[in-house]
């Protein structure tokens, strides 16, 4: 077999009163150039050399894919299928040199992808995938230009098509607590995806962080979770798992090697489970992350702090949170402190008689489930127990909260509150106080006003919030 021959350029040759030159590439296919100088086809060469010495756009990507394994900024299965992607958007063009390829081939290689059947779904790809695909290739640029081998980014000035949808489509609070009914029915009979999918909606968690817990992240005394995320800075935590959901990662944990994974299973494995179990507990489709976008919402609505939300989900700042895993829905419910009715649920079946489940039980103990902070779980608790004009008296044995149940720190927080939310109470509703006080004028007594109600509300929960505050400082 004929050794292949490297690239070059031969000449200058005399040919009728002018120069040619021959460029040869390393297919070996030959093409002729001719200048009417000695000094022109010399400055020819040059350039042609030059060329020839340019890396490709396949040479390129592979160079930017071994740079980014080198620095560690994203794991490999990240850096693999991100390389995919460009290798996909770019295959028309992964002969030619960096230089060679200008704006207005990048503007049709945009555009085509914005049109072309993707492989995976078979229709063409949503706004946010696109989009995503042109970040990846105007970065890959960057670097190229960067490390010298191209002069400009044909990608810089190439216009993002179609608009992009803010967060995934999320449950309801009634639709959250079908869901996840139907999730720990099925985790308790053994099914790994659907305790994985269950992991996302109460803690929050990305797929490829409850797909990766092993046998050695579950605390099954401590009932608490070691997520190893690697996505952000914040990524790598320690969460607080409701009693529940500890049974269930507990049981699962001591049947399995302390560095085996709980489910073994790919992530649109998952997925497509946890669409299937959308249907079958008669609830609108989301997928795995819309889940996690619940937890959230849930979380703020029942009125923990947007910051204590995401050092849960393990997001570095808040803005990722508010912009794209809070509902705006979710943001006014908060605002009216809607504690007493986000997860409270009435009693089921037999099968899921624990107290402690989530479709089991008082609003108190289900909304500490929700965040790992002890400071906004006690003001949550806290709140569950304040005294409402209008509200019925509480029953301890019928499953709600005691007060030496609340946790130590907040347990002089509560006290505190209930003097001063109760002499606040006496004053609006025109009651006499605990000292003997005169009813304040012009306020009647209409217990049953739910407007009044959730102006108390809203009284208390800034009180208490005021008290935290002033606690932490």
């Amino acid at each position: 077999m004929r050794r292949r021959e490297p690239a070059r350029v031969l000449g200058p040759y005399p040919q009728d009163q002018q120069w040619r030159i021959i460029q040869i590439d390393a297919k070996g296919r030959r093409k002729s150039h001719m200048a009417d100088s000695r000094q022109a086809a010399k400055r020819l060469i040059a350039k042609l050399r030059t060329d020839m010495d340019a890396r490709t756009v396949e040479d390129t990507l592979e160079l930017w894919t071994a740079a980014r394994l080198r620095s560690g900024g994203a794991t490999p299965a990240t850096v693999a299928d991100q390389a995919a992607r460009v290798r996909h958007l770019l295959a028309p063009v992964l002969d030619l040199r960096l230089n060679e390829l200008t704006e207005r081939k990048a503007t049709a290689i945009y555009e085509r992808a914005t049109t072309e059947p993707s492989l995976k779904t078979g229709r063409p790809l949503s706004a946010a995938s696109h989009r995503f695909y042109l970040s990846i290739v105007g970065y890959m640029w960057k670097w190229a230009q960067k490390q010298g081998y191209a002069k400009e980014n044909p990608w810089a000035e190439v216009e993002p098509i179609g608009r992009v949808s803010s967060g995934k489509p999320q449950l309801r609070p009634a639709e959250a607590r079908r869901f996840a009914q139907l999730a720990e029915q099925e985790a308790a009979a053994g099914s790994e995806l659907a305790l994985a999918a269950l992991c996302c909606l109460s803690l929050g968690l990305r797929a490829s962080e409850a797909l990766g817990l092993t046998g050695r992240d579950i605390d099954a005394e401590a009932n608490e979770v070691y997520v190893s995320g690697t996505k952000t800075a914040a990524a790598r935590r320690r969460l607080k798992v409701p009693p529940y959901l500890g049974t269930l990662l507990g049981r699962a944990a001591a049947t399995r090697h302390p560095m085996d994974r709980l489910c073994a299973a790919p992530r649109q494995t998952l997925h497509k489970a946890v669409v299937a179990m959308c249907a079958r507990a008669g609830v609108p489709r989301v997928c795995v992350h819309g889940l996690r976008g619940t937890h959230a919402s849930l979380a703020v609505s029942g009125g923990a702090s947007v910051e204590a939300v995401a050092r849960v989900l393990g997001h570095t700042s808040t803005k990722m949170t508010l912009d794209y895993y809070i509902t705006e829905e979710a943001a006014t419910d908060a605002r009216v402190a809607a504690v007493d009715a986000s997860l409270s649920l009435p009693n089921h079946s037999g099968a899921n008689s624990d107290p402690n489940s989530p479709t089991v039980g008082s609003t108190s103990s289900s909304l500490l489930t929700l965040s790992d902070c002890r400071e906004a779980a006690s003001t949550l608790q806290v709140i569950a127990t304040l005294p409402l004009p209008g509200r019925k008296a509480v029953n301890p044995s019928a499953g709600e909260a005691k007060a030496d149940t609340i946790d130590p720190p907040a347990l002089s927080l509560h006290k505190r509150a209930q003097e001063t939310t109760s002499a606040q109470g006496c004053a609006l509703w025109g009651e006499p106080n605990r000292s003997g006080g005169s009813t304040r004028p012009g306020w009647a007594r209409s217990p049953g006003s739910a407007p009044l109600r959730r102006s108390v509300a809203s009284m208390q929960l800034a009180l208490v919030h005021l008290l935290i505050s002033r606690r932490r400082t």
